[in-house]
């Protein structure tokens, strides 16, 4: 897991999770979207690459989250399914803050 920020072109420097999952600048990403984050894998059919352990996330895939430049994420690796799934720190705080507050109530 890495907090990372967005850079003006949708990339960001991700290196250790990168590593982990055991990609690198020859790994094609596919990505897809879920209901709040980004998921990628690897994928032969796509043009999506990394560069210098930087991952580039698609103005589309971008856009439909509500990330944009100096946005932070939660990138979090799946060794097991090798994906990555990137959260905006906004849902990752929502997603917090149900919890606290089901903890609060007692259920």
């Amino acid at each position: 897991m890495e907090l990372r920020a967005l850079d003006v072109r949708g990339r960001l420097l991700a290196r250790h999770v990168l590593t982990a999952l055991g990609w690198n600048a020859s790994t094609s990403l596919s990505w897809r979207l879920e209901t709040d984050h980004i998921v990628l894998s690897p994928s032969e059919a796509s043009r999506l690459r990394l560069a210098d352990g930087r991952l580039w996330l698609p103005a589309a895939a971008r856009h439909r989250v509500g990330l944009a430049a100096g946005h932070r994420v939660v990138l979090l690796a799946d060794a097991v399914e090798s994906e990555l799934s990137v959260y905006p720190v906004a849902v990752v705080a929502s997603l917090l803050r149900l919890h606290s507050s089901a903890e609060g109530s007692g259920n």
